[in-house]
């Protein structure tokens, strides 16, 4: 219960204080006013990385390409492939479901 609780106020950290410049997204080092601290990581283009990793941390969460969290920071995360392929269908399904009830 307190693990939940401890991560929730971390993924809120996230959401607060992330980038959101897709142009230059490695501008700023993201501090998240806890002990942990994330300095975002792009491609050529100037997109987030699925993978974002705190820094001085074993803990990692998946972003979107504009730098929007997909899962709460884990320690036992080896690559969001999978994850993101899973949120782009649940994003796909709610924008469907929108417009057929308009």
């Amino acid at each position: 219960m307190i693990r939940t609780g401890i991560l929730l106020v971390v993924v809120l950290g996230v959401l607060v204080q992330i980038v959101k410049s897709d142009k230059n997204c490695t501008s700023g080092i993201t501090p998240l006013g806890f002990m942990m601290k994330m300095k975002p990581k792009c491609n050529e283009h100037g997109k987030y990385l699925f993978m974002q990793c705190f820094e001085d941390s074993k803990f990692c969460a998946c972003f979107s390409k504009r730098g929007f969290p997909i899962t709460p920071p884990l320690s036992i995360l080896k690559s969001c492939k999978c994850l993101v392929k899973k949120h782009r269908k649940r994003i796909l399904r709610y924008a469907r479901r929108l417009y057929t009830s308009v």
